[in-house]
């Protein structure tokens, strides 16, 4: 009892060393406490976004892989070669019966896709072509949208020859090309016969004028084949935005509901869309963000994306109301428009509401809409081209991270159009290529005897070609699947064919590495041929981001409480120098070395276990405060690191623990060498004798 009083006396008496040691242990365990207890939160965050959205728990797929897999592609942004598995069915019910802690198993498969619905010339000749297919004829409508496709032809003209930035810009030797069509288009001649031969008209109009329209149509759509009906049930976050998702066995796509509203949605919509967000939610200015007034000029560069897509009557109308709006005598639409869509801080919403009350309803506000069929083209590893035609059934999002453009870039496609795409054999698709063998009285041939009836004296293990003609990957194909569009497929039919992985979601996540094993052990009893992997290795580098992390915290704790040990060092030897006769004195008087160890340890002690305590308590304090109302997301992408919209910090007396006994090892270290040299003093220098 008498070492611990002299501990406490002597932490007293040195104030000077003890204010340093205690602000460097209170500094280092708040620091450590709030830096783990931020981290692990940021770490569970991305882990809900990605297991509750995408991964699932782990991922399965074919050990033929040639590459590592990755959910969000390579570092190069194309998915990876990982080969296919087999027959979903088979694996789904081997695993669930074999490995208890499997809640859900759901089929995927990733690819890229372009999507050309064509401009507004385009969509406007394909109206007017319906309208003289149509059993009833409407002249009305027909000369309306023959007036609109007049008016669009000459703004092209006029653009085109202005070299307008929204114009595809032509050589001069094909410009006299240019300038030809476009007089046969708007000649009289070419519209005073034009129902008789509408056919022939729209199909000049098609060919020779809608491709000098240049307005970045083309949608580059990345997209994950599965089995809709499950992929909603399985994932908790998932909810549609609009219309219905896919219809169970059917063909169809839900996209993105961020993806159909930045990147599907009119150019000019969306960027008003994005002030409005920037101005309300972020707390910019126009007049202070350069990002901002980037979007405004585009904007005005590329009004003939808003008033090419009204019809003459509708123009007529919109120009008297924005000359009442703007108090404006200017009589052209062009430069009414041009002068509407100069927005500032001041009266941007008022316009931003007049645009979408007044303007949006009459023009294509959405490249697809949904409900709309579209045709959608991808090319296979072997360079083949497969097409579809393809409904938009809806959009979706991920519940609290709808922002986030990490966790919602999958657009959902039906597994069978999936498989068909990616060029992979349906058994539809089979029974139509044995169908097409037996009717062309196509003969199995096995390999072997092909090389013997060659006389070759290589020996071949080579398979019949039937199972050549049966293998996964199909030629170039393209086929119009709008006949097909009704017809609804079993679950049978969806889950017995090829996957490319599946995310699967278990039970209880604790026991993640023992499901694994079981997994890995099932698959080499059952010859499954399939491999397993864990969320974060799905996830490739974003799965990876999170270790990244953490290293850097731990370096950081390591580098903080490194340089600690050199401060509290230094503090105990100036305050060892300082009570170099005193412990000479102990010394002379009779104390022996391990009763001057003693007490310094537990001043030591003493010390780390106070003001870590101190740091600890005053970590609790700002976890409590700031934690338990939430660190806002400042960008999209922070939603995904904290699934939702804010972070919300809870403290762990496990952590504290941890950094507390860290404190009182640093300490320990810090302290020893001063300790031991202080047991080296000898009991003369109390005598009055310098040291």
């Amino acid at each position: 009892m008498i070492i611990i009083k002299m501990a406490l006396r002597n932490l007293f008496s040195h104030k000077m060393k003890t204010l340093i040691v205690g602000t460097v242990l209170i500094l280092g365990s708040f620091f450590a406490v709030v830096g783990v207890t931020f981290v692990f939160a940021i770490s569970e965050g991305m882990k809900n976004s990605l297991t509750h959205s995408i991964t699932g728990d782990l991922q399965i797929y074919s050990k033929l892989a040639k590459d590592k897999f990755s959910i969000f592609g390579d570092e190069n942004g194309s998915y990876p070669d990982i080969d296919y598995v087999e027959n979903f069915a088979t694996i789904k019910n081997i695993l669930e019966k074999e490995v208890s802690n499997i809640e859900a198993i759901v089929p995927m498969g990733g690819n890229f896709a372009m999507v050309n619905p064509g401009n507004i010339l385009d969509k406007k000749l394909e109206e007017l072509r319906q309208c003289f297919k149509e059993k009833i004829f409407d002249a009305a409508k027909i000369l309306e949208l023959k007036e609109h496709v007049h008016a669009i032809i000459l703004d092209i003209e006029a653009q085109f020859f202005n070299n307008t930035a929204s114009i595809v810009s032509v050589s001069a030797e094909d410009s006299a090309k240019v300038r030809a069509d476009l007089d046969t288009a708007r000649a009289e001649s070419f519209w005073k016969d034009f129902d008789a031969k509408f056919e022939r008209k729209i199909e000049f109009l098609s060919n020779k004028i809608a491709p000098l329209i240049f307005d970045d149509n083309v949608l580059y759509v990345s997209y994950m084949g599965t089995i809709p009906e499950t992929f909603a049930r399985s994932f908790s976050q998932f909810e549609i935005v609009k219309g219905t998702n896919i219809p169970p066995g059917h063909r169809g796509m839900v996209l993105t509901d961020r993806f159909y509203e930045e990147e599907v949605k009119h150019r000019v919509a969306r960027r008003l869309d994005k002030i409005k967000r920037s101005l309300l939610e972020d707390h910019e200015t126009i007049k202070g963000s350069k990002t901002l007034q980037d979007k405004i000029t585009s904007n005005i560069s590329q009004s003939a994306e808003v008033y090419n897509q009204l019809t003459p009557k509708r123009a007529e109308e919109i120009v008297v109301k924005l000359q009442a709006f703007l108090s404006s005598k200017e009589s052209d639409i062009k430069k009414l428009l041009e002068d509407f869509l100069k927005v500032d801080d001041a009266n941007f919403i008022s316009r931003y509401d007049f645009f979408y009350s007044e303007i949006a309803p009459y023009i294509v506000l959405y490249k697809v809409k949904v409900g709309e069929v579209f045709p959608i083209t991808t090319f296979s590893k072997y360079g083949t081209s497969h097409s579809l035609n393809i409904k938009v059934y809806g959009t979706y999002r991920f519940k609290s991270f709808e922002r986030s453009p990490i966790a919602t870039g999958f657009n959902l496609i039906d597994l069978m159009s999936f498989r068909d795409l990616f060029g992979l054999l349906t058994p539809e698709r089979k029974k139509e290529n044995s169908e097409m063998e037996a009717e062309m009285a196509l003969e199995d041939v096995s390999i072997s005897d092909m090389f013997k009836k060659s006389d070759s004296k290589k020996e071949s293990e080579g398979a019949s070609l039937s199972k050549l003609k049966s293998t996964v990957f199909t030629s170039g194909f393209k086929e119009d699947f709008a006949s097909q569009g009704d017809k609804v497929f079993s679950n049978a039919d969806l889950e017995n064919g090829i996957f490319l992985n599946a995310a699967i979601l278990l039970k209880n996540p604790a026991k993640m590495a023992a499901t694994m094993r079981a997994i890995d052990s099932v698959s080499e009893k059952e010859k499954l041929n399939i491999q397993v992997i864990d969320w974060k290795n799905a996830a490739g580098i974003i799965g990876q981001l999170i270790l990244f992390i953490r290293v850097l915290l731990f370096s950081f704790i390591g580098i903080v409480f490194g340089v600690s040990i050199f401060i509290i060092m230094n503090a105990f030897i100036m305050a060892m120098l300082e009570r170099y006769k005193e412990i000479g004195t102990m010394r002379a008087i009779g104390a022996q070395k391990q009763f001057v160890l003693s007490m310094l340890f537990f001043e030591v002690l003493i010390q780390s276990v106070f003001f870590a305590c101190l740091g600890i308590l005053l970590s609790w304090l700002v976890i409590v405060i700031v934690g338990g109302r939430g660190i806002p997301a400042w960008n999209d992408i922070a939603t995904f690191f904290f699934s939702g919209s804010r972070l919300y910090l809870f403290f762990d007396w496990w952590y504290a623990a941890g950094v507390l006994l860290l404190a009182v090892i640093v300490s320990a270290i810090a302290g020893l060498y001063p300790a031991y040299q202080a047991t080296k003093i000898p009991p003369v220098s109390a005598l009055g004798k310098t040291h």
